[in-house]
This record gives C-alpha cells, sequence and structure tokens, in this order.
C-alpha cells in the first residue's frame, strides 16, 4: 500500500496515529503493547482513536 500523505503533516503524526488510519491492527495492537501514548494527538487534535473511527475501521478500535 502506498500512503500519499504530506510531508508537513508527517511531522505531526505518531506510528500508532499511521497504522490506525492505514487499517493495521496487528499494528496497533503491538504498539499498544510496547506502550505508545495512545493520547497523542495530531496537530489537528485528532488521537489514533479519531483516525480508525473516521476511516471505519472499527476492528482497530
Amino acid at each position: 500500500m502506498i500512503l500519499k500523505l504530506d510531508l508537513e503533516l508527517l511531522r505531526f503524526l505518531t506510528a500508532l496515529h499511521l497504522a490506525a488510519w492505514a487499517r493495521q491492527a496487528h499494528v496497533v495492537s503491538y504498539l499498544c503493547k510496547q506502550k505508545a501514548d495512545v493520547g497523542a494527538v495530531a496537530m489537528d487534535g485528532m488521537g489514533a482513536i479519531h483516525f480508525a473511527t473516521q476511516k471505519g475501521h472499527l476492528e482497530v478500535v
């Protein structure tokens, strides 16, 4: 899968944000087990859970 994201936006996203956005439930699970900051927000104030639900990726939530 090729992700087309604005490079400026990437500065504010975490691996957890990207995994949730890309419907990578196994990566989200791994990152959470490794104590990823689930409260981290992107520059628009959205967290990883928002990215997942906005895209309809309920298995990630």
